[in-house]
């Protein structure tokens, strides 16, 4: 599917953002750009819930992602990094 109809490229967002869906009982949204985000607040496990974002971060499964039509955006880390775990911040090269 093209960049301009597939949510997926931050450069479309004012093209994305033109489209509107009316979902009942919410109203209209309108279309963004497609994110992927992972976080490791509220896990129950959060040794595991880390290695989880780590992965994400491996350089393989960014590929993947890259090869299904995601635009890749630098991994951002917010908050203070001391809370961020070790492996997660490994993985951005925090």
């Amino acid at each position: 599917m093209a960049d301009e109809i597939d949510f997926g490229s931050p450069r479309y967002a004012a093209r994305y953002a033109r489209t509107r869906l009316a979902v009942p009982k919410v109203g209209t949204v309108h279309g963004v750009p497609l994110v992927v985000d992972v976080t490791t607040i509220g896990s129950t496990d959060p040794a595991a819930a880390a290695r989880f974002v780590a992965f994400q971060l491996n350089p393989g499964i960014r590929a993947a992602y890259k090869k299904a039509g995601y635009e890749l955006l630098k991994p951002t880390l917010h908050g203070d990094l001391r809370a961020v775990p070790a492996v997660v911040r490994k993985a951005v090269g925090a």
